[in-house]
């Protein structure tokens, strides 16, 4: 059997022995079965990232001797409205 989009989600425990759960805009269709797993994970601290770290990424101007990219602040824009658009497809597929 194939897995097909696959959703994976964290969620924290508010109350003891219970977890509440609720899940909507999923590409499955009425009568299609799913597997839902829970498993406990570790806490993980959140990683504090510095300007330093950010520099250090490559990020920063990697875009700089592109000639194809007159604006980056519109291309970057462009770039998410295509990201959107294609999970908007894939969801509602």
């Amino acid at each position: 059997m194939e897995l097909t989009n696959h959703v994976v989600t964290t969620l924290e425990i508010e109350e003891d022995g219970e977890l509440a759960v609720s899940l909507s805009n999923l590409p499955y269709k009425k009568g299609q079965h799913v597997k839902i797993e829970v498993t406990l994970m570790e806490a993980q601290e959140p990683k504090i990232v510095t300007l330093g770290d950010l520099l250090a990424s490559g990020a920063v101007g990697m875009w700089a001797n592109r000639t194809d990219i007159n604006d980056s602040s519109e291309f970057s824009r462009q770039l998410r409205k295509e990201i959107e658009t294609s999970r908007s497809q894939i969801w509602n597929d």
